[in-house]
C-alpha cells in the first residue's frame, strides 16, 4: 500500500509541473545583463576619446573636402562666400566654426577676409592648427589646397 501512494504521489507532482524561470534566475541574468552594458558604455567612451586624435593628414583631407564643399556651395549661389572676416561680427564666421577648422586660428592675413569665389579662387591664408597638442601651421593656397607649412 505504502508503494501504491508513493506512486500516485509522484505522479501528481508531475501534473504541477510549471515551466518558466525563476524570479531569482531572471534577476541574476538581467544583473549580468546590465553590468556587461556598463562596461561596453565605459569602453566605447574611451574609443570616442581616442578618436579625438587626429593626424596631420587627416586634418589636411578633412580642411580639404570643407574647402571643396564650400567652393561648390559658392558656385551654386553664384556669389563669393566671406569664410572669415576679422573686422565684423557678420554670419562670415559661421563657416569657420565647423569641425574641420576645429583647434585652429587664422594667421597672416593681410586683407583679414578671407573668400571663396564661384570660380574656386580662394583667399591665401595661414592657419595655425593644435594636432595632438602639437602647434602645426598649414598654408591655405589660391586653388583652396591645404599643406603643411614647415616655416
Amino acid at each position: 500500500m505504502k508503494i501504491l501512494t508513493l506512486v500516485i504521489g509522484q505522479l501528481k507532482n508531475k501534473k504541477k509541473y510549471f515551466s518558466g524561470f525563476s524570479l531569482l534566475e531572471l534577476i541574476v541574468v538581467i544583473s549580468i545583463i546590465s553590468v556587461l552594458g556598463i562596461f561596453v558604455g565605459i569602453s566605447s567612451n574611451f574609443l570616442n576619446l581616442s578618436n579625438n586624435d587626429i593626424s596631420i593628414e587627416k586634418k589636411l583631407n578633412s580642411i580639404l573636402e570643407e574647402i571643396e564643399f564650400l567652393k561648390k556651395y559658392s558656385l551654386s549661389l553664384n556669389a563669393s562666400i566671406e569664410l572669415f572676416s576679422a573686422d565684423s561680427e557678420k554670419n562670415s564666421k559661421i563657416y569657420f566654426d565647423k569641425k574641420s577648422f576645429n583647434n585652429c586660428e587664422i594667421q597672416n592675413n593681410e586683407s583679414k577676409k578671407i573668400y571663396i569665389s564661384p570660380s574656386g579662387e580662394v583667399t591665401e591664408f595661414s592657419l595655425d592648427c593644435l594636432i595632438k597638442n602639437e602647434l602645426v601651421k598649414i598654408k591655405i593656397n589660391s586653388s583652396g589646397r591645404p599643406a603643411f607649412d614647415e616655416n
